[in-house]
C-alpha cells in the first residue's frame, strides 16, 4: 500500500500499457498481466472459477511455462490427469486394471510417477475445496495417511474429440458414491465404501488439469513433460505403477480392513495395555457396531501418545469411517458435465468443436 492506496492495480479484465507497472494488492483479488488474456471458455465452463484461477500461484506458473513452449489450449484439451492416491496404491492389482481400462478408452500414458502426498500438497491441490471445510474435517483429512505417496497419471487422447480429455476422465472417475456409481468406471474397479476416502482423483476440466500439474509435478518433471510429451509404451506405464505400489508401506497386513483395525488395537494393547478407550473404540468399528469418527479417533491416538502404522488407519478409516458429507460447509461449484456438450460415458466421440485441430503429435515448440 503507498499513500493508503495500492499502486498500478487494474480493474478486472484491464490490463497495464507497461506490465512492469502492476503490483499486487492487499485488498480484493485482481487479475494479473499475464493471465488478463487468456480465453476462460476454452479452459472451464465454470462461472466462479477464472477468477480464482487467474491469480492461482501453480495455475499461473504452469500457464507461463506452456505459452513459452506451446499451443496451450490445445495441450489442455489433449491432456488429463489421474491421481491414484494411498488408499489406491495399497491395492495394486486394482491400480494395473484401472490404467489399462484408461488404455483401452484411447489414451496413452505421458506421464507416470509416484509423487509425495503429504498435508501441504493435499492442501494446494484441494485448495478450494478445503477453503469451505470445517477445521475437523481438515484435520481428518490432512492428517490421515501421514507422508504417504500417490501414483500422479498424465494421459494424452489418440484422436480428435470435441470434448476435453479433463472431462472425459472426469466422467470415467466415477461416483464416490456406491448407489450412484457406474461400475464401468475406475471406482467401479476399486468400490470404495466411503465417498471421501474414495481412491481416485481426476481432474474435472482442462483449467484444474492445468492447475493440478503445478501442484503435483516438479518444475523439472514439468520441463521433461512438456519436451517429450511421448507415449509411454503399455507394459513401461504398468511396471512404474507396480514398483509404486509395492513401495507402499503397510502392504503385507492389506488390503484386509480387519487386519488394519487388528493392526490399530495391538498398538494400543502394546502403548497402554488392556482395557484402554482405543481397543474399546476399534472392538466397536470391527464389530460394524460404529462407524469411524476420525477426528475422534486421531484426537485419541494424539491424547495418549500411540504411534500407529498410517497406512493401516488408512485402510481401517477408508472401510469404517462416517459414510456421509458431513464436515463440509458448503461443497466446491462441481461443473456439469452437459455444459461442455457431453451426457454421460456413453457419448459419442469425435468432431473438432472447441477442440484442436486433427494433427494430434506432440505440443511443437513456439517459434
Amino acid at each position: 500500500m503507498l499513500n493508503g492506496r495500492s499502486r498500478g492495480v487494474l480493474p478486472i479484465g484491464e490490463r497495464p500499457a507497461d506490465p512492469s507497472q502492476w503490483v499486487a494488492s492487499e485488498g480484493p483479488a485482481q487479475i494479473p498481466p499475464d493471465t488478463a488474456a487468456i480465453e476462460w471458455s476454452r479452459l472451464s465452463r465454470s462461472e466462479r472459477k477464472p477468477a480464482s484461477f487467474a491469480i492461482d500461484t501453480e495455475f499461473r506458473l504452469v500457464w507461463d511455462e506452456l505459452t513459452r513452449r506451446c499451443d496451450v489450449y490445445r495441450y489442455a484439451h489433449d491432456c488429463g490427469l489421474i491421481v491414484f492416491k494411498a488408499e489406491a496404491m495399497l491395492y495394486p492389482e486394482r491400480v494395473l486394471r484401472a490404467i489399462s481400462l484408461c488404455i483401452d478408452q484411447g489414451y496413452d500414458a505421458i506421464f507416470c510417477r509416484a509423487v509425495r502426498f503429504d498435508a501441504a500438497r493435499k492442501s494446494l491441490l484441494w485448495r478450494y475445496q478445503f477453503n469451505r471445510a470445517t477445521p475437523s474435517r481438515l484435520r481428518a483429512m490432512l492428517c490421515l495417511g501421514g507422508e504417504e505417496r500417490c501414483l500422479v497419471l498424465i494421459l494424452r487422447a489418440r484422436a480428435p474429440d470435441r470434448v476435453p480429455v479433463a472431462v472425459r476422465l472426469a466422467m470415467l472417475k466415477g461416483s464416490g458414491l456406491k448407489a450412484q456409481r457406474d461400475p464401468r468406471t475406475l471406482r467401479g474397479i476399486f468400490e470404495p465404501p466411503n465417498p471421501l476416502i474414495n481412491f481416485v482423483h481426476a481432474s474435472d476440466e482442462p483449467i484444474d488439469f492445468l492447475r493440478e500439474t503445478g501442484v503435483l509435478l516438479s518444475y523439472d518433471e514439468r520441463r521433461r513433460l512438456y519436451r517429450t510429451c511421448e507415449a509411454l509404451p503399455v507394459d513401461a506405464a504398468l511396471a512404474i505403477a507396480a514398483d509404486a505400489c509395492a513401495a507402499s508401506r503397510g502392504l503385507a497386513t492389506l488390503p484386509d480392513p480387519q487386519a488394519a483395525l487388528a493392526e490399530l488395537r495391538t498398538a494400543s494393547l502394546e502403548a497402554l495395555g488392556h482395557g484402554n478407550p482405543i481397543a474399546a473404540y476399534v472392538d466397536r468399528l470391527a464389530r460394524h457396531s460404529e462407524y469411524m469418527d476420525l477426528e475422534k479417533m486421531l484426537e485419541l491416538l494424539e491424547t495418549h501418545a500411540v504411534t500407529v502404522d498410517p497406512a493401516a488407519l488408512l485402510v481401517a478409516a477408508c472401510h469404517t469411517m462416517i459414510k456421509t458429507y458431513d464436515g463440509m460447509a458448503e461443497r466446491a461449484e462441481k461443473v456439469p458435465v452437459q455444459r461442455w456438450g457431453v451426457e454421460d460415458l456413453a457419448s459419442p466421440r469425435g468432431g473438432a468443436e472447441g477442440g484442436p485441430p486433427p494433427d494430434r503429435g506432440p505440443p511443437r515448440a513456439n517459434s
